[in-house]
């Protein structure tokens, strides 16, 4: 189990820090308005990035998050039967392992409604 954790810690801190880069320009292509009517270069310029920020960023990124989450919630499960609930004497590991997958699971909620913001975004 502890090798299953270091594991999924590194994997952690190279997602956070790929969804921390993409979330910024998710966020100035949310903020930034669409091109008037008149200006259709502009607009097709608009609608090529935001698509490449979709489909590229966004979207690996949260299938990557949901993917992991998914693969994790077996061992979540077991871990959830097998303990019991105490508040002074529990197992450290365990615990760390149930905080990291709700974590994920935060993750991919936070990544998926920024995917859907974006998707959205006319």
């Amino acid at each position: 189990m502890n090798d299953i954790l270091s594991a999924i810690g590194v994997i952690l801190v190279f997602l956070t820090f790929l969804l921390g880069s993409i979330q910024t320009e998710i966020t100035k292509i949310l903020e930034e308005k669409k091109p008037e009517a008149s200006q259709s270069a502009k607009i097709e310029i608009y609608k090529s990035r935001k698509r490449k920020i979709l489909y590229l960023k966004s979207l690996p990124i949260s299938i990557i998050f949901i993917v992991i989450s998914y693969l994790l919630i077996p061992s979540c499960v077991k871990i959830l039967k097998q303990s019991s609930f105490d508040i002074w004497d529990f197992d450290v590991l365990n615990t760390t392992f149930i905080f990291v997958e709700l974590g994920l699971i935060g993750m991919s909620s936070f990544s998926i409604y920024k995917f859907v913001q974006l998707a959205k975004k006319e």
